[in-house]
């Protein structure tokens, strides 16, 4: 999907809604409940894309109901993946068969007949393989929902690791702060006094600036982890 830029845009996996839907679920239109309502579940036969769907009907449709012959075992629990195996065999079978055929006789009629005959192969396989859409969208679900746990724990404990650093900093702040400091003795006896003061301040103040940009870091640390893990 191009832009009216010409950049390409960001796929994504479950596209937002249209957007004049849904800027009208503010929080003023929702508090006066003059928002959109939601839709209505369609009750029994609607249509989508131009065909007849009944919302009772299976989310796979076996093939009797498509006028397409079975070709796989019957019965309600069968193994699919030995059932693949033998259409797999089949396929290979018949299509071996159609090339005979049109070595020796490429304008028969036997062709066609085969060609027909490896088509509902495929059609039966590719059901086959359908049949597991709905357990593959489970499965799929369920990794995505692991994978955001996963993340989630890990950015709580970064924000506890970050939190336990920022504790250790406040508390050197305050040690330092409350440390006294050895004066530096200078030859001039009528300036000693002033220069110990001065010493102290500005050690003190060098401590709290230390302190400071140690925050401010930690701090810039944590919003950049938090917004790595939001993207």
């Amino acid at each position: 999907m191009a832009d009216s830029g010409g950049g390409d845009e960001t796929q994504l996996s479950f596209p937002l809604p249209p957007t004049f839907y849904y800027k009208q679920y503010t929080d003023i239109n929702v508090k006066n409940d003059s928002a959109p309502k939601p839709p209505k579940v369609p009750v029994g036969e609607y249509s989508m894309f131009g065909h007849a769907i009944r919302t009772d009907d299976e989310i796979i449709q076996p093939l009797e109901n498509q006028g397409i012959k079975r070709l796989y075992s019957t019965e309600t629990n069968f193994d699919h993946i030995s059932e693949m195996k033998k259409l797999n065999h089949s396929i290979l079978v018949n299509y071996l068969a159609l090339l005979d055929i049109m070595i020796e006789a490429p304008e028969s009629v036997e062709r066609l007949k085969k060609i027909e005959e490896i088509k509902i192969l495929f059609i039966n396989l590719h059901h086959l393989i359908n049949e597991f859409r709905p357990h593959q969208a489970r499965e799929t679900l369920r990794m995505m929902l692991h994978r955001q746990k996963q993340q989630r724990l890990e950015t709580v404990e970064r924000l506890r690791s970050n939190i336990e650093k920022t504790r250790a900093l406040l508390r050197s702040c305050r040690k330092n702060a409350s440390e006294p400091v050895i004066p530096t003795i200078t030859c001039s006896e009528d300036t000693s006094d002033v220069q110990m003061e001065d010493n102290k301040d500005g050690i003190v103040k060098e401590n709290h600036d230390t302190t400071i940009k140690d925050l401010a870091r930690l701090q810039h640390d944590m919003m950049c982890d938090i917004v790595d893990e939001i993207s």
